[in-house]
């Protein structure tokens, strides 16, 4: 691992090297998770820390780990409770945890679901997200025509919107 240093200089206006600690997802993962612990009952924010965890986890390559952060709405009670705009977001993580482990059924449910939220909220970059979930899916399950066109769609969408960072998550 590289070691990183800042230049910093003190009051005699001496150079010094400095090490630098660099953050890793575990410091994020571990602060989190306590946050989560100890929070009060705001549902919106608890959404947003599952989701987060979802995707902490999900990039370490631990889709057991995001399932449990995320499954306290894989109950329909837990669900409909939420308002809509939350209720795609959650669906999307679902949906994209589901395609890590390899769920394809579950996780197309889900990101169905979740598309059809967000285009009743008219949430545009939610929308190319879950077109972009839903093409790797798709592809997953060998149905490359099906990924090719939602892949498109939410390529069109991510232009259309003026999303980079999205335009070049679908090509990847």
């Amino acid at each position: 691992s590289k070691l990183l240093f800042k230049l910093s200089q003190d009051r005699k206006a001496t150079p010094t090297l400095e090490p630098v600690e660099r953050h890793r997802t575990d410091d994020l993962i571990g602060s989190l998770t306590g946050k989560l612990k100890n929070m009060d009952t705001d549902a919106r924010e608890e959404v947003n820390l599952r989701c987060i965890l979802a995707k902490a986890h999900l990039e370490e390559g631990q889709p057991e780990l995001a399932w449990e952060r995320i499954s306290k709405y894989s109950d329909p009670e837990a669900l409909d409770s939420l308002p809509i705009s939350l209720r795609a977001m959650v669906l999307l993580w679902i949906g994209r945890v589901h395609l890590e482990r390899k769920d394809y059924p579950v996780a197309l449910e889900s990101l169905q679901s979740s598309l059809e939220y967000y285009t009743t909220e008219s949430e545009e970059t939610g929308i190319a997200e879950a077109y972009t979930s839903l093409g790797c899916v798709l592809l997953s399950t060998g149905d490359l025509f099906g990924a090719r066109d939602h892949l498109h769609r939410a390529s069109l969408m991510a232009r259309k919107i003026g999303n980079a960072r999205l335009r070049t998550d679908i090509y990847l």
